[in-house]
This record gives structure tokens, sequence and C-alpha cells, in this order.
């Protein structure tokens, strides 16, 4: 299984596709956080360096485009060369098939690391390195420099998740990130063994705009539990417990909906292989 795995990273950091997919996902984190960084140098204040992610994982719209880059990543799953017929024959299929998830696991994490560093950098020359909130994003919580904010076009009114450290907040973010990336990923590898692989991007980014409108779609949060999309985010969730948050899942529940989804898919994607007929197309070869 670890074979297969480091055997599918190698030829992934060979492939210019998982380049042009780490350049697609800093580059929406860069565009996301640009405008806060303006923000903090007209207010002259820094920016905590975690917080860039934290500001990314709250902007539903570029957390959408940024899973575009994870769908160009994971484009070649699962027969990626023309020598896995022959590794699917030597190995069990459970085997090869918890090997690829493994990689999907890992590829996932590997693209928001990237992009966090990416966005760690850039607000790097007016940032501070200490696990407590910055004044600027303080300000747009409380609301305290509105005329600024509205010239800069940035908000961050999401003042539920000041009870958590920016450091707790960054790390929800990536985790949550990495779960919506890797249970897509999975369902792109089950369609990839059932239909063609031009139809099955097409239905993992139809599964991915549904929940984009079921996030932005109604006024009521309440249908948002219903989208994975929004259950990465971390402001779409009950953190303090009020009654203002009830309409969403808590932390654990998203987590435990992730997990479940997997396992889901792990088992289909396993029915799916153990009746493959083995007619593996590798670019124009069959």
């Amino acid at each position: 299984m670890f074979k297969i795995c480091a055997h599918q990273f190698r030829r992934a950091f060979l492939s210019p596709r998982l380049y042009l997919a780490l350049v697609l996902g800093c580059a929406t984190q860069i565009i996301s956080v640009f405008p806060l960084l303006d923000f903090s140098k007209a207010m002259g204040e820094p920016l905590g360096i975690l917080e860039a992610f934290i500001y990314f994982n709250t902007d539903t719209y570029t957390a959408t485009c940024a899973f575009l880059g994870a769908v160009l990543m994971v484009s070649d799953i699962p027969f990626s060369g023309q020598n896995e017929t022959y590794t699917l024959l030597r190995v069990s299929r459970k085997t090869w098939v918890a090997g690829k998830v493994l990689y999907l696991l890992g590829i996932s994490a590997v693209y928001y690391l990237v992009m966090f560093i990416a966005g760690a950098l850039f607000i790097s020359e007016n940032a501070f390195a200490a696990n407590v909130w910055s004044l600027p994003l303080t300000a747009l919580v409380q609301n305290r420099a509105p005329e600024l904010a509205w010239e800069y076009q940035v908000s961050f009114p999401y003042g539920h998740l000041m009870i958590l450290t920016p450091a707790i907040a960054c790390l929800l973010s990536y985790l949550l990130s990495v779960c919506y990336a890797f249970v897509m990923s999975l369902i792109i590898f089950w369609l990839n063994l059932r239909i063609s692989k031009v139809l099955s991007y097409l239905a993992a980014v139809l599964v991915h705009v549904a929940g984009y409108i079921l996030t932005i779609g109604f006024l009521t949060g309440s249908y948002r539990k219903f989208s994975l999309l929004a259950n990465s985010l971390l402001m779409y969730h009950n953190i303090s417990g009020s009654e203002t948050e009830s309409a969403y899942l808590t932390l654990p529940q998203s987590f435990l909906i992730y997990a479940a989804v997997a396992v889901v898919l792990f088992l289909l994607i396993l029915r799916a292989i153990h009746t493959y007929d083995y007619r593996i197309t590798v670019g124009t070869k069959q």
C-alpha cells in the first residue's frame, strides 16, 4: 500500500499537472488576501502570519475557485501510467485502492499546505508571528473602520471565530479544506472507474457547484449543513454553542460526515475495481 502511494507521489511530482494546480491554488490564496494586506498597511498595523489562510477559508468564492486546482491535480486518478494494469495484477485490489486513497489524502494535504505557505509568505512583509488576533482583523469584526474597509473591499463579520486562537482556527481551516478536497477526489476516483473521465469531472464539478449554491443561494443558513463545501468553511460551524449558530453543524459533526462519506466512497471504489474489466486507457493507448 505504502509503495503504491510513494510511486504515485513520484509520478505526481514529475507531472506539470501538479505544478499548474499549485500555481492556481497559490494565486487564489494571494488574490484572496491581497485586499486584507492593503487594509492592514493603511491602518498601519500588521496582520497575524496565520490570518492569511484563515481569511481565505472564510471566503466562499475563493475557496470554491481553489478547489478547481485540486481537480486538476488529481485528474489522472486512478490509472496514471501504462504500468498500472500490471501493478494491479501483482497486488490485491484492496491494497492497490488503499495506496491510491492514501495518496489522495496526502496530495490534498500537500496542496493546502503549499497554499498556506504562499499566503504566509505574501503577507510576511507586514505580519507578526504570534498566536493572537491582529488589530486589522479585530477592527473588521468590530466594524471600527467601515470607510477604510469599504475602500479596500474587505470584511470579516465572523466574530464567533475569535473565541478560538489563530493557531487553532488556522489548523481547523486547514483540516476542513483537506477533508473536502480528499472526499471530492474520492468521488472523481470512483466515477473514473464507472464512466469516462470527462463525464466524471463534470459530475464532480456539478457536486461542487451544488454545494456552492446551497452555501450562498439561500437567505437562511439551515441549508448549509447539507453542503460539503459549506462544511469545509470554518465560519459555517457552531463553535460557541449559541442559538444564533444552531443552524450550523459543530466541528466534530463535520469531521464525522467527511469520515463517513470517505468510508462509503472507499467501499464503492472497491466494488467498482472488483468489477473493472481492465480496458484501461492511457493517453492514446488502450
